[in-house]
């Protein structure tokens, strides 16, 4: 994850976003996640900005890991009941959030 953020840093330095930039680096990061358990958790958030996009991420992804060891099981297993158990969040501060930041939502 601190690669992948890192990266998102680097190809905005020469680009001239004002200030949308922790708009547009929380946009990409939410969106260029892998994770749609991460990705469901991170939009129930209120006033998500990159760097707490970015945290939650990096939470996220070390759950994920320390899960595994302790159930021997893989990354993708535990993925799936996360999003199960995220399934049950509030649909409505997911939609809010998702409009807000440009991703469609189901109607």
């Amino acid at each position: 994850m601190s690669l992948f953020v890192a990266a998102l840093r680097r190809l905005t330095l020469h680009c001239e976003f004002g200030a949308h930039l922790d708009k547009v680096l929380r946009n990409c990061l939410v969106c260029g996640l892998s994770s749609e358990a991460t990705q469901k958790r991170l939009l129930t958030e209120s006033d998500l900005t990159f760097a707490k996009a970015a945290e939650g991420a990096k939470c996220m992804e070390m759950a994920v890991k320390n899960a595994c060891t302790l159930q021997g099981s893989t990354p993708r297993d535990v993925n799936k009941r996360l999003a199960r158990d995220l399934g049950k969040a509030q649909t409505g501060a997911i939609t809010a959030v998702s409009q807000d930041i440009g991703i469609p939502t189901a109607s």
